[in-house]
Parts: structure tokens; C-alpha cells; sequence
């Protein structure tokens, strides 16, 4: 993000901050502190990777009190919101392992 007039160069990638300031209108709750300590995340967690097309993508571990991952946070940034991922053909993309996360982001 431009400090000068807070808004991002078109060829940039957002910082995880930017898109949480982006967001919080739409989704208040999404990095809350209560919500990310539920899932055992913090903002440090997820990762923002852009893909071949331009697409903008999060994605983040959610781990058990015990450390144990169960699963990820996997969104597409768009239009100030973050999507839920779709594949080519309309389903929801499963995303259970980090390595199908991060073939999707190269693939689109």
C-alpha cells in the first residue's frame, strides 16, 4: 500500500494487513483476535501469494489447542472481500493439504 494516498500499485501483491484493513467492513469478525486464537492463528500466519493470473490469494494453518493442524484458511481477496475458493467447475476447492492450496494458486 502507498502511504502517500493508500492505495495499492496494480502490479503489487497486499500485505495481510492491507487486506485486513481492506476488509473489516464486510468482515468484522474474519481477523479478530478471539476468532484467529479459536483457530490458533495469528496474522503472522497467513500467507498472500498472487497468482499467474493476478488473482489474490490467503491462506493460513488452523491448528487444536494442541498444535495439531485440522485444516486450513484458504480465501481469494476480491472487490474488499475474501471469497471462498471455487474450482473451474463450480464445487467448492478442498483444500486439506498445503500443497493442493498452493497448485491452485499456480494453476490460476
Amino acid at each position: 500500500m502507498n502511504k502517500e494516498n493508500n492505495k495499492m500499485n496494480a502490479n503489487s501483491t497486499p500485505s495481510i494487513y492491507d487486506i485486513k484493513y481492506d476488509t473489516i467492513k464486510k468482515l468484522p469478525y474474519f481477523f479478530d483476535t478471539k476468532t484467529m486464537k479459536f483457530f490458533n492463528q495469528t496474522m503472522r500466519s497467513f500467507k498472500v501469494k498472487k497468482s499467474p493470473s493476478g488473482r489474490i490469494f490467503i491462506y493460513a494453518d488452523m491448528k487444536k489447542y494442541d498444535g495439531v493442524n485440522v485444516g486450513y484458511t484458504f480465501r481469494e481477496y476480491r472487490d474488499n472481500d475474501l471469497k471462498m475458493v471455487y474450482n473451474d467447475d463450480g464445487t467448492m476447492f478442498n483444500h486439506d493439504t498445503i500443497t493442493g492450496i498452493i497448485k491452485f494458486i499456480q494453476d490460476h
